[in-house]
């Protein structure tokens, strides 16, 4: 006597076929390859579909820079770190104010991160530092560089009274004839 099978039974009238009788066995070693299957796709089973979650979204990228601002003299250098967050690829590209590793009018950075000011003081005196991310270019970090010059100016401290200054100043100037001298003693 033969039966059929029907899984799920109470899904008979929409067209669904009887399942065959087999072994244990080859029912184990079918629900296997089924459960594997079905875990890495999405599929359908008697009157229900089942769908894997969706991935979650990628975590959205994010530069950080170190220090955020600096000052230094003429042709010395100050050293920058760059920190990406959320992405296997932490690498960066420098630029100073626009330029991709600087120029002597602005100043170098290195792919390292080392800034070296330039040798003749730039107008403005200052120049942003940027990193930007290699994994989502869109995402960068600036910092300020204020570049002073290396020659300083020192005035002194003498201490001059406006009163005193004034009047000397509006003191007229008196011109006096001078004797012209003979140059022989003879006459």
């Amino acid at each position: 006597m033969s039966t059929k099978t029907c899984w799920p039974s109470d899904c008979n009238g929409m067209g669904m076929r009887p399942l065959p009788q087999r072994s244990t066995k080859d029912f184990l070693a079918r629900s296997i390859r089924l459960t594997t299957l079905l875990a890495a796709t999405s599929w359908s089973v008697g009157c229900a579909t089942i769908t894997p979650l969706p991935p979650p979204p990628p975590l959205d990228i994010s530069v950080t820079i170190l220090p955020t601002s600096g000052v230094v003299t003429l042709g010395n250098q100050l050293t920058f770190t760059a920190t990406v967050k959320n992405s296997s690829d932490e690498a960066v590209s420098w630029s100073v104010s626009g330029v991709s590793g600087g120029n002597a009018s602005l100043g170098t950075i290195t792919v390292g991160g080392v800034y070296t000011a330039p040798q003749d003081l730039p107008n403005p005196a200052s120049v942003q530092i940027v990193a930007t991310s290699h994994a989502d270019t869109p995402k960068s970090a600036t910092a300020t560089v204020q570049i002073q010059s290396d020659i300083g100016v020192t005035l002194g401290s003498a201490r001059v009274n406006p009163r005193e200054e004034a009047a000397r100043i509006r003191q007229p100037c008196m011109l006096r004839p001078q004797r012209r001298r003979r140059l022989h003693p003879s006459r």
